[in-house]
Order: C-alpha cells, then structure tokens, then sequence
C-alpha cells in the first residue's frame, strides 16, 4: 500500500472560520498536494493560489459557503472537482481546460430543492470526462445538448431546469447509441412525457426525474429496465394511481415515491419489486392508508414515510388498521415537516410495536441517489 502523508492529502471540517492568509500559507506550503477536502469546512473563498496545486486530483467543497471557483482552477491538469451540496451556481470557463477531468460533480440544496451549476460553452472538448452532474440545461451558451454529443466517454449525468425546449431536445440528441453506455441519469425540470430514449439505456442502474410533471404513468415503459437498481421519482407524476406490474422492476432495490400530490393509489403485483430493500414515500396527501400490497414487499428493510396525512399515520398506531401491512419492515421512520421546510422524525411512543426498530435524528435534504 502506498504511504500517504499530510503533503499529500488534507482534510480540514469543523473549523470555525477558514482565513484567507492561513489558507495561501496551507496551499504555498502543500505544492503536491493530491488530496484537497474541506467538506463542512467554514469556508467562503478560494484564493487563486490554488492554481499552484499542480498534482491536485480531488477537490471537496461539500457543504461550504464558496460561491464562486479561481479561474486559476485552469491550471490544475489531473483534478477531479466534487462542489456538491456548495453554493456554486457557475463555473469558470477556464475548467474546461482540464481535458483528463473525469469527474465533475455540483450542486447546491436550498429550499428543499437542487440546483445545478452552470458551465460555459467549451465542455464538450473534456473528452475523458465520465460523470457530470447537476449541470442546468441551458449551459454552455445554449449548446450543452451538442457539446453533450462529443463526450463518448459519459456514464453518469444530471441535468437541473429542463422547460419544453430544452426537454424537447434531449428526444433527438440522446437517441444517439453513444449514450446507451450510461449508467446513471437524473433530469429536474418539466418534460411532460417520459422520453422514449431512456428504456433504451439498458446499462442503466440509477435513474431521477424530479419535477418532471409526467401526464401518462412511467413505470410500464421503466419495468422491464434489466439493471435499474435505483428510481426516484420526485414531482414526476401528475396522476392518481401507479401499479407495479408482475415481474417488473426485477432488480430494483431502492425506490422513492416523493411529492406525488394526486397519488391515491399504489397497486403492486405479487412478484413486482422482488427484491426492494428501501422505500420513501410522500408527502402525497391523497393517499389516506398503507396501500394492502405492501404486504408483497417480502424483501423490503427500510421503510420511510414523509409527512403522509393524519389517516395515513394514525393507522399504523397501537390499534391502527395498517400494522399487519407492515409489521414485516425491520426498520420504519416518520417524518414530519417544520416550519424551516426541512423535516424530524416524528418518533412513535415507546409501547408502538414498531417502535425498537426505529433511528432518531433530523434530515434535511435528500439525493439523487449518487454513490
């Protein structure tokens, strides 16, 4: 194993505030630094001394107050930036002179919702790049579907701000068989029609379409998906009811039915879902009990419930006519929202049968099912 040594790699968190003069001494004094972290740092600027970084090959700036990145970034040839969960909304041009970036990957979490990154016209010529994500639809002056077309190396992507224009395009350009590799795909924005395109991808374990406004139910066009292992499914669908057909979605073991405000009802076929370990759903207020088919869920571990309605909640309680829908869940949690938007566990006394298989703690955001 090779010996890793703090000229190499440094991580830096829970530090109250990160000065600019301490941080040109760090970076002066650290030339080959690799490994860059400052996830949940207290920081808010980065000086241009980090083009100076030569052998940087990841950057973190997780949960950070950066806002903007050094065009010295330009500089950094073997970098792999991660500025998820940032308050970065634009990238320099100057990124797109890193040609071996394989990896780029931000944005930001605010209001309950996710917001790309924008990037310039030019991210086309990062030829090795594999993963980028959250970029918003209308980068790159207006051509990021065509600049979309060059990087044949691609296995993940996500798109934020989709309208019917840009949700237009993506049917004409994503049919290209250079895509049919991708192995993660997320789209934010409203498409009204699920694109034909994306059964095609046959490679595809992960899949997100959040606020997609979806007319026609997706799930019979997605069952036969053979290595889906992941779908959320977050202000997708408009309509009032899915069904989970028999031997669909064979693989799937994660599954978040989030925002679906019209839901009412959830029909799942024995032998649908074979082998779910996790569910997430609601809030859809329409949706008054355990839907009786949860009972086919025989794999299912995890059960989330998100500020589901009164009925919904009141029926899994000592008494309460759901239990035996779910009594077969190992571990199952209620949250419920705050006036802030983000949301508690809202813990089960301690007398519920359910209740020893219960976590505590607070959540505030959620995913796009990246890992």
């Amino acid at each position: 194993m090779s010996k890793v040594t703090i000229s190499t790699l440094i991580s830096i968190f829970n530090v109250d505030k990160l000065i600019k003069p301490f941080l040109v001494t760090l970076l002066k004094r650290f030339k080959h630094l690799r490994v860059l972290n400052f996830h949940r740092a207290s920081l808010d600027e980065l000086p241009d001394e980090m083009g100076n970084l030569f052998h940087l090959k990841y950057l973190s700036l997780g949960d950070t107050k950066v806002k903007t990145i050094p065009k010295s970034i330009g500089k950094l040839p073997n970098l792999r930036a991660d500025i998820r969960y940032s308050l970065v909304n634009e990238l320099p041009s100057e990124i797109n002179k890193l040609r071996k970036l394989r990896h780029l990957l931000g944005f930001s979490y605010e209001k309950n919702s996710f917001h790309g990154v924008r990037i310039q016209g030019g991210v086309g010529e990062l030829s090795e790049l594999h993963a980028l994500s959250m970029v918003k639809a209308r980068s790159s002056g207006g051509r990021l579907m065509m600049d979309l077309e060059k990087l044949t190396q691609m296995r993940q992507l996500g798109i934020s701000e989709l309208n019917r224009e840009t949700g237009r395009a993506t049917y004409n350009i994503f049919q290209n068989p250079i895509f049919a590799a991708w192995e993660y795909l997320a789209l934010q924005g409203k498409l009204e029609k699920l694109p034909s395109w994306i059964p095609e991808l046959k490679n595809l374990q992960k899949l997100a379409l959040s606020c997609a406004r979806l007319t026609d139910e997706p799930l019979t066009s997605l069952k036969d998906m053979p290595h889906l292992v992941y779908l959320n499914l977050d202000a997708a669908y408009g309509g009032e009811e899915l069904h989970f057909e028999k031997c669909g979605f064979q693989k799937l073991k994660e599954l978040n039915l989030k925002n679906l405000r019209r839901l009412k009802l959830v029909k799942i076929d024995v032998g649908a879902l074979s082998l779910l370990e996790k569910l997430e759903i609601g809030p859809s207020h329409e949706l008054k009990e355990v839907p009786n088919d949860f009972t086919n869920l025989g794999k299912l571990k995890y059960l989330d419930i998100w500020g589901m309605p009164t009925e919904f909640a009141a029926a899994t309680k000592p008494g309460g006519l759901n239990i035996q829908k779910i009594k077969h869940v190992a571990h199952v949690r209620y949250w419920r929202k705050q006036g802030d938007g983000n949301y508690v566990e809202d813990k089960l006394p301690l007398s519920h049968p359910l209740r020893p298989n219960l976590g505590g703690g607070n959540y505030i955001r959620g995913g796009y099912g990246y890992g």
